[in-house]
């Protein structure tokens, strides 16, 4: 059981999904400037996060009385493209330990890497197929007209 990722450099952290009843939010601690309890609702805006080390961790509310607890943290997902570099996404399952349900899907996070040295950005290539006219030239041996 993971309660909590550890990241560096700039991120952007944006809700994915949510599919709980519970009250979800995500916490970042240590980082340069967004440390705080976010949302973990459809709309919330997407976090910019960055520091050398810093933490993000997930939590759930029954509202029934549990206060905020700790969830149980994993990576669902990664893809790497050449447009926006890194994303993962994280998800949660929350519930006290001996009554979750482990499929992760209570809130996912899509985070995304925004250091651009390590984002690979396409590089147009020239056109080297060959225009018609050099791919099938005239037969010089044929007299115009004459098929």
């Amino acid at each position: 059981m993971s309660s909590s990722q550890l990241f560096s450099g700039s991120w952007m952290i944006q809700v994915f999904s949510k599919d709980a009843d519970f009250s979800e939010r995500f916490v970042i601690s240590g980082s340069l400037a967004s440390d705080g309890a976010f949302p973990g609702e459809a709309g919330t805006g997407a976090v910019f996060v960055s520091g050398p080390r810093w933490l993000l961790r997930f939590e759930w509310n029954d509202n029934a009385g549990s206060g905020w607890q700790p969830s149980d943290l994993r990576r669902v997902g990664a893809l790497f493209n050449l447009g926006q570099g890194l994303t993962t996404l994280l998800g949660a399952d929350d519930n006290f330990p001996q009554l979750r349900d482990h499929d992760f899907n209570d809130l996912v996070l899509r985070c995304q890497r925004l250091d651009s040295k390590l984002t690979v950005h396409p590089i147009v290539l020239p056109d080297f197929t060959l225009p018609d006219s050099l791919r099938n030239p005239p037969d010089p041996t044929r007299a115009p007209g004459k098929d």
